[in-house]
């Protein structure tokens, strides 16, 4: 098993050659969160990581260029196929990097255009967190990682250590399917938490977050799109189901 800090390290090393290449890139998933969140570094929330995810603006083509530059070795086919969007390479200590292109696509899109600068590291803690509440069918590793985010960093006006309100009031509210999965997220981890392993101190904390988030789903403004699609609401399937690229 590759050990968390040749992760680390593989995953640091690529992005301080991008940030000297003039490669826009960024991490995202578990990793980043275990970067960014104490209570996903030791602890109930701990995080093991078995690979990265990266996001990037940049053409296909060119990060292509810069992995295979590095030594990287492609999942040629899927990369074929899917090289607009999404690549897949696995580093030379034997890790799998998935890299999204422009924005990232499961259950619902994230778009990542003027967002990738507000962190030299990873995503902005707002987007971070909209990839683990956009997953319809959540995992225990997926309701962690959001609630080590919200449990180490608030809701609030701006970036850096906040979670941008203004940008999950945008995004959600202008898409009723991801609304109604983030809302099911939040909900979920309610329910887990009881069984998270936190201590009083931390639930209570966390159950004050949540409430917050939930509280801004329900108060942001709400696009004619938005209002349009919830009339129909679950009775047409709201979300995407994505299959995973086996490396």
């Amino acid at each position: 098993m590759i050990s968390q800090g040749s992760i680390r390290s593989e995953a640091l090393g690529m992005l301080s050659k991008a940030q000297d290449g003039g490669l826009s890139l960024r991490l995202l998933g578990g990793l980043a969160v275990k970067l960014s969140c104490p209570s996903a570094d030791t602890g109930p929330l701990a995080r093991v990581c078995g690979d990265m995810d990266f996001a990037s603006l940049a053409p296909g083509p060119e990060v292509e260029a810069f992995f295979q530059k590095a030594a990287w070795t492609p999942l040629a086919e899927f990369n074929l196929y899917n090289g607009a969007e999404r690549l897949i390479f696995t580093s030379p200590g034997g890790c799998k990097a998935d890299i999204f292109l422009g924005r990232f696509s499961m259950c619902h899109p994230i778009v990542f255009r003027g967002r990738l600068p507000v962190d030299s590291l990873r995503l902005p803690l707002a987007e971070l967190l909209l990839t683990k509440l956009q997953v319809v069918e959540a995992n225990a590793k997926d309701l962690s990682d959001a609630a080590a985010i919200l449990l180490d960093h608030r809701l609030g006006r701006g970036d850096g250590e906040l979670i941008n309100q203004d940008i999950l009031a945008q995004i959600l509210g202008d898409d009723w399917g991801f609304w109604r999965t983030a809302k099911g997220s939040l909900e979920k981890i309610l329910a887990w938490l009881p069984g998270s392993g936190l201590g009083p101190g931390d639930r209570e904390s966390l159950e004050k977050r949540l409430a917050e988030a939930l509280a801004l789903l329900e108060a942001c403004p709400k696009t004619p799109r938005w209002r349009i699609r919830s009339i129909v609401g679950e009775k047409l399937r709201w979300y995407e189901t994505p299959e995973e690229a086996e490396a």
